[in-house]
């Protein structure tokens, strides 16, 4: 469990870092040298991004209370800053998910596309 919550820990701030510099214009140079390998980490995070809208949209109890920014907001920040076409929530993520090359070569479970209610077949 304290494993988990450090690397949660992390990612909260590496997201937050990114969300206070991806909403600032002249951000976008100092974000460019980061050494973050967004290239890399972008599907996983637009995982995350989705299924964080998806459940508060889910719930009338959670879009009441939780006030923290989204995170397909910083991401559509950061693929405009490194020159990536625009994704929104929704069946584009989805869609940008299922013809990642990465993501095809680790075999994403079929069944989350299912759950997701996409055609389970990412190829």
């Amino acid at each position: 469990m304290d494993i988990d919550r450090r690397a949660r820990l992390h990612l909260d701030n590496i997201l937050n870092f990114f969300a206070m510099l991806s909403h600032r214009q002249a951000a976008a140079s100092v974000i460019k040298h980061v050494d973050f390998a967004y290239d890399w980490w972008r599907p996983t995070l637009w995982i995350i991004a989705q299924l964080q809208k998806e459940i508060k949209d889910g719930s009338q109890e959670i879009s009441t209370y939780c006030r923290n920014p989204m995170v397909h907001i910083t991401l559509e920040q950061l693929d405009g800053i490194y020159g990536y076409p625009a994704i929104t929530p929704g069946d584009s993520v989805y869609q940008y998910l299922k013809t990642h090359p990465w993501l095809r070569e680790q075999e994403i479970d079929p069944a989350f596309f299912a759950a997701a209610g996409c055609d389970s077949s990412p190829r």
